[in-house]
């Protein structure tokens, strides 16, 4: 069993009744009832949101990166030594901000863990 069918069964949960629930946006809004011959393929719409959203987030984050690393290390002129300085600080810093998104990210798609 991997990250993606752990995170996809989540959405899911048994009622009071031994009943399947599909909870898409977690356990405090509305739910609907599934048949267990549908959970499969429920399952697998769900893992390919996931991905996506994940993918969609990661490249959005890449792109903010790339770009305010373009703006703020537009030194041309200055020495290698202090262009590899800036460069190493810059990163460093977008490194963690690139860590906190995908944490933010987890915790959307993971309600238990927040």
């Amino acid at each position: 069993m991997g990250i993606w069918d752990n995170i996809a069964d989540r959405y899911f949960a048994k009622d009071g009744s031994g009943k399947l629930v599909f909870l898409p946006c977690g356990r405090s809004k509305p739910s609907y009832y599934v048949d267990s011959t549908d959970e499969s393929k429920i399952k697998s719409l769900v893992k390919m949101y996931v991905v996506a959203v994940a993918l969609i987030s990661l490249t959005g984050m890449m792109a903010v990166i790339g770009f305010t690393d373009s703006l703020l290390s537009d030194e041309r002129g200055a020495s290698l030594a202090h262009q590899l300085k800036f460069g190493a600080h810059s990163r460093s810093v977008h490194v963690e901000r690139l860590r906190e998104g995908i944490a933010q990210h987890l915790r959307f798609c993971n309600p238990s863990l927040s």
